[in-house]
């Protein structure tokens, strides 16, 4: 069953989200004007929302998950998918 606010963003997906956004809306308020500036605000506000949230819509709708680890730690992956992210764990320490 599909979950749509769950999160399903992971940390470099986060940060380059709300990286983009913030520069759409740098970009956009300097150089683009209405009504395509309205677009683009909106534009910026969802990728700076997504990213903020940490969950996707469109991610949802299509099954993806970029915080696969995130997930693996709280029990949201069965432990057949978790084990690799546990042996790289381990592997590290």
């Amino acid at each position: 069953m599909m979950k749509l606010f769950e999160n399903n963003v992971g940390k470099w997906d986060r940060i380059v989200r709300i990286v983009v956004g913030v520069a759409i809306l740098v970009a956009s308020a300097m150089f683009i004007r209405a009504p395509l500036l309205y677009l683009t605000l909106l534009v910026s506000v969802i990728f700076m929302f997504t990213g903020v949230a940490g969950t996707c819509m469109l991610y949802s709708v299509l099954g993806m998950n970029t915080g696969a680890e995130t997930g693996a730690k709280e029990g949201k992956i069965p432990a057949a998918s978790a084990a690799p992210a546990q042996k790289r764990r381990k592997s590290k320490q």
